[in-house]
């Protein structure tokens, strides 16, 4: 008998449960009152869930000893299975009255009483558990779930630790602890404990998506995107996982799919406005403003106390040009948090002259800046920029300009790595890939209009945009998304043609038209690529005084975009390594690329005009000195002289020379551009 106990006891430690069952069975008919035999038997039925059966054999065990604590523990697990939590309770409380020091009785009598509500008895019996059978790791489990819901993050902390401890194969421990460290920022180290309990438990959604919510935090968006894809996957029906998915395609400026995320979200939760706040976000910046700012009225409707939408909806009627009612929405999301900081900048973009209401006293004030974060001084420290160059008090609008971006830069660093990476990357190629000349006349002929940020390039779209044969894309994602799905055929040695794959992932009706005209940031990376293998394309290429252009973008409040322009170095490195990068691409594809000085368009439109229509073979006609010029370029520009840019804009880098000091002195040191201080 004492062989096949044996035999019993190794299959239920291996989860054979019906095996454990068949061995018992056989124990039983020589030996029926074997008590062990059993015990086996009951909780085998229990581990499959068959409750009736288990306590049958529990019952058995009891009619032989009666103060069996361990059974009578066993008897109440049967009943919190089914959710009769007092019976549950009732035979856990009679297993501790048997013996107070049994820790597993303990433990899950705590764990009830912390799912009732009873905090402090909770921790009472969990600690006597841990005291109990220190080496119990169920015990120190539950003794940390308890912290955590009682706030006391330091000792869950060191409850999860011990749990690990005794046993690191408890996948809730390390998800435990993740819960923890979350609470207490620690985010690099709640990263290994979620990686480990999904290493032990692949498919936790709940593991899954925690990670992917702390890698964005981290602002690892690529892994973050796999880890909430796979919480997706594990679990399809969950809205919150698709909105979560769309915040970090968003962040990786995939527009297209984080739109389809969007949608998936409010047809599964209709009434979450927060879904169609960011949807009304993505359409604003694909230039769809009405529907934007019918999808942004709705999350107000959901959600009457919606601040970010009411700032987000004063944003979106400032694109469409109607300044007093973005101002009315902007103030009310103001009225709602008064230190908003994302709403003062919006203001100050709108009228930094403005006295008529008291927002400028209070931008100015100490009060404002208490318990922002860094992005949120950086905003109010650009909205008091914007204002002080309307007053022309340069030199203290240079002392907040660089507190702004200092601020930005530390919370999101700087791309000049990666584009510097990519820029040598895409030219190799280049130079090493074939010319595709077959050109389809039948579809519409695209004009890529590349440049750094700030350098022209949509005024110059909505210049060729007064032409009513050409279809205006601004900062389509579509060439970037084609890139990348043709360098993935590629790969595969699928033969696919670049064109086909960006006119499929225009959002636009381009039928009728007779050319496609973008201006997508970062255009001047791919311009190579562009050109071998676009045969029809045209690229403009945009640019101005360097020191102009730099101190724009460093003005600009760019955020999580194009993070090297809050070093005035980087950017200038930047500015000489795009401009060089151009004069060699130039050199190649001579009649493919036109050069356009921006400089020379504000100073004289006519002609620099008549220039480029002649470059793309189109008649000049006097509608293209008066474009219709997005209301975003308007009011950021803030000088417009009926629809043609001030002259002002040129040389405004003068106000800020002391600033730009590090750019003068590079410019300085290179033969080519050593007199531009002087223009």
């Amino acid at each position: 008998m004492e062989a096949n106990i044996e035999i019993a006891q190794s299959f239920f430690k291996k989860n054979k449960y019906q095996e454990t069952i068949d061995v018992c069975n056989q124990i039983l008919s020589t030996e029926n009152n074997s008590i062990e035999a059993l015990k086996l038997i009951a909780r085998s039925f229990l581990a499959i869930n068959k409750i009736k059966k288990a306590r049958i054999y529990f019952n058995k065990v009891l009619n032989l000893k009666s103060d069996d604590f361990e059974v009578i523990k066993d008897l109440g697990n049967t009943y919190q299975a089914i959710g009769e939590i007092n019976n549950a309770k009732k035979h856990y409380q009679q297993a501790i009255a048997i013996n107070a020091s049994y820790a597993p009785a303990l433990t899950n009598l705590g764990s009830l009483e912390m799912d009732s509500g009873n905090k402090q008895e909770a921790i009472s019996l969990l600690i006597k558990a841990t005291e109990a059978d220190p080496q119990l790791a169920a015990a120190w489990i539950n003794l940390a779930r308890a912290h955590i819901q009682l706030d006391q993050t330091n000792e869950a902390e060191i409850a999860c630790l011990k749990s690990i401890e005794l046993n690191p194969n408890l996948f809730n421990s390390h998800f435990l602890l993740a819960s923890v460290l979350i609470k207490q920022r620690k985010l690099q180290e709640a990263e290994q404990s979620l990686r480990k309990t999904i290493e032990l438990n692949p498919n936790l959604l709940q593991a899954n998506l925690n990670l992917g919510i702390v890698l964005q935090d981290l602002g690892n968006f690529k892994d973050s995107e796999i880890f909430i894809r796979k919480s997706i996957e594990l679990n399809p029906n969950l809205f919150n996982s698709h909105f979560l998915l769309a915040s970090v395609l968003m962040r990786q400026r995939k527009l297209q799919e984080a739109e389809q995320s969007l949608h998936k979200t409010i047809e599964l939760n209709p009434s979450f406005p927060d879904a169609y706040s960011n949807l009304g976000n993505i359409l604003r910046d694909h230039g769809k403003f009405k529907e934007a700012e019918f999808l942004t009225r709705k999350a107000i409707e959901l959600k009457p106390d919606f601040i970010i939408a009411y700032h987000n909806l004063g944003t979106i009627l400032r694109d469409l040009g109607e300044i007093k009612e973005a101002e009315f929405y902007i103030h009310k999301a103001i009225e709602l948090q008064p230190n908003f900081a994302k709403a003062f900048y919006s203001l100050s973009v709108i009228n930094p002259s403005n006295n008529q209401n008291e927002w400028q006293k209070k931008l100015f004030s100490n009060d404002i800046l208490t318990n922002q974060d860094d992005i949120g001084m950086a905003n109010i420290y650009f909205a008091r920029v914007n204002v002080l160059e309307e007053k022309f008090d340069f030199s203290q609008a240079s002392n907040y300009l660089q507190k702004a971006n200092n601020l930005t830069r530390n919370v999101y660093g700087s791309d000049f790595s990666n584009i510097q990476s990519k820029i040598k990357s895409f030219y190799q190629d280049s130079k090493e890939s074939k010319i595709d000349n077959n050109v389809n006349s039948n579809l519409p002929e695209p004009i890529f209009i590349a440049g750094m940020p700030r350098s022209g390039k949509t005024i110059t779209e909505s210049i060729l945009a007064s032409n009513a044969k050409v279809l205006k894309l601004g900062e389509s994602q579509a060439l970037e998304i084609a890139i990348k799905m043709y360098l993935k055929t590629k790969r595969k040695l699928l033969n696919i043609n670049l064109y086909d794959l960006y006119l499929d992932n225009i959002e636009k009706e381009y039928f009728g038209k007779s050319y496609i005209c973008s201006t997508m940031p970062m255009a001047f990376i791919y311009t190579g690529l562009i050109i071998n293998k676009i045969a029809q394309a045209k690229v403009i290429y945009c640019y101005r005084n360097p020191l102009d252009n730099i101190i724009e973008i460093y003005k600009k409040n760019l955020e999580d975009r194009h993070t090297y322009s809050c070093s005035i170095v980087e950017s200038t490195n930047l500015w000489l390594e795009v401009d060089s990068l151009m004069k060699k691409y130039k050199k190649n594809y001579n009649s493919k690329i036109y050069f356009l000085n921006y400089d020379n368009l504000v100073t004289h439109p006519e002609k620099e005009i008549k220039d480029l229509l002649n470059w793309l073979g189109w008649e000049n006609n006097k509608k293209y000195l008066s474009p219709k010029l997005d209301a975003t370029t308007i009011k950021s520009l803030n000088k417009i002289n009926s629809k043609i840019i001030n002259k002002n804009e040129i040389s405004s880098w003068k106000n800020y020379e002391l600033l730009l000091k590090p750019a003068i002195d590079i410019f300085k040191s290179i033969n080519a551009y050593k007199n531009i201080v002087n223009e």
